[in-house]
């Protein structure tokens, strides 16, 4: 079984992209499942599953995709970065959009079925409060916040928490899980990893 950590972000800074952590946010199309357009190594968002509620789902969904979008949305010179990172660079104001579209998706994450537990939505906050002030740092902090992805981070966290919240799932022969597109993809119980959910 695959382990999971809080701070195994170190890939995402790396120049070439290093696959030892794997990404969090995608996943390769396998062959059998590859449309006649797509070459091997083709990626995908990664399937949400479909055993979390409606609620949980949505929120999952939402809060992965703003995080991609604002922490690593592209890459440019082999660094991955997003329209966060572009966003702090416009000087006064920059830092302070970051910050409340950082404390929107954290709103947005407490709104799960049972809610956050405190320590986590301390642990995000505290997140956000390093990247709004490393920010401050005239240019330097704004490389350094491309390095930090303080969304990135608390999608973890919130995705490590739903993983929590479901732990007496019992997986039947099959399990269906579902992408973003709603599409549905059929797993055998013995291939299971927290890497394929």
């Amino acid at each position: 079984m695959c382990q999971r950590t809080i701070t195994g972000l170190n890939h995402l800074i790396t120049v070439g992209g290093s696959q030892q952590y794997g990404d969090i946010y995608l996943e390769t199309v396998p062959e059998n499942e590859l449309k006649f357009y797509q070459k091997r190594g083709t990626k995908r968002k990664k399937l949400i599953p479909q055993y979390y509620s409606l609620n949980d789902r949505r929120i999952l969904k939402s809060v992965r995709d703003w995080s991609y979008w604002l922490d690593l949305s592209f890459s440019l010179c082999g660094v991955r970065l997003g329209w966060g990172g572009i966003i702090g660079l416009i000087p006064g104001i920059g830092d302070v959009i970051c910050l409340a579209l950082s404390l929107w998706l954290i709103r947005k994450a407490t709104g799960i079925d049972g809610g956050l537990h405190n320590s986590i939505k301390v642990e995000m906050t505290t997140n956000t409060l390093i990247d709004f002030g490393i920010g401050l740092i005239p240019f330097v902090g704004d490389f350094i916040n491309i390095a930090y992805k303080a969304n990135t981070r608390n999608y973890q966290l919130l995705e490590n928490a739903l993983l929590n919240h479901y732990p007496n799932h019992v997986f039947s022969e099959t399990e269906v899980l579902v992408d973003s597109n709603h599409n549905t993809k059929m797993i055998n119980k013995d291939s299971i990893t927290l890497d394929s959910i």
